[in-house]
């Protein structure tokens, strides 16, 4: 029985796909005989003798073959639609969260490489700093006489800027 029934099902299957020879559909039940309606009933293509003697006898619901095939082909089509959209909906969904990660990361490492710069700006500021003060330290250790000197002479310098140029004249010439 089971192998009955399997035959039949292929039979059925065979027989909804047209004959790429001669463009027909054949009957489930006569594969030589050349389809004429679809039963609905069945879910089968029909030859004229079937259509008679079982589809009309049990009042089943019968269809034009253009009609159904246009019918099974638009319902292919729209399944092949909402396939490809289903497909692209997580796609476009895990690369919006992988684009919305990678700006997250992005803005993590500005901001540690900014937090970094300021960090290493401010440890300069303190070590130019520390250097100054230990250079003056230096200074005022070791070289006062050197720092009073620069400071006489600036003095020095600033009465000759504004000394008259015959006094300077006689001033240079005392020194020698």
């Amino acid at each position: 029985p089971d192998l009955r029934k399997e035959k039949q099902e292929e039979t059925k299957m065979s027989s909804l796909s047209k004959s790429e020879a001669d463009d027909k559909m054949y009957c489930d039940e006569h594969s030589e005989q050349v389809a004429t309606n679809y039963c609905m009933a069945e879910l089968a293509p029909k030859c004229k003798g079937c259509v008679y003697a079982n589809c009309y006898a049990n009042g089943h619901d019968l269809r034009d073959l253009e009609s159904v095939y246009q019918s099974k082909m638009n319902e292919l089509e729209q399944l092949n639609k909402t396939l490809s959209n289903s497909m692209e909906n997580p796609i476009s969904k895990i690369h919006a969260a992988i684009e919305a990660y990678k700006d997250q990361e992005i803005a993590i490492v500005n901001e540690t490489f900014d937090n970094y710069i300021a960090s290493l700006e401010k440890k300069r500021k303190e070590t130019l700093l520390e250097l100054d003060r230990k250079t003056n330290e230096f200074f005022r250790m070791q070289g006062c006489l050197l720092v009073d000197d620069i400071s006489e002479w600036r003095i020095q310098l600033e009465e000759l800027r504004n000394a008259d140029k015959t006094d300077v004249i006689k001033r240079v010439s005392a020194d020698r």
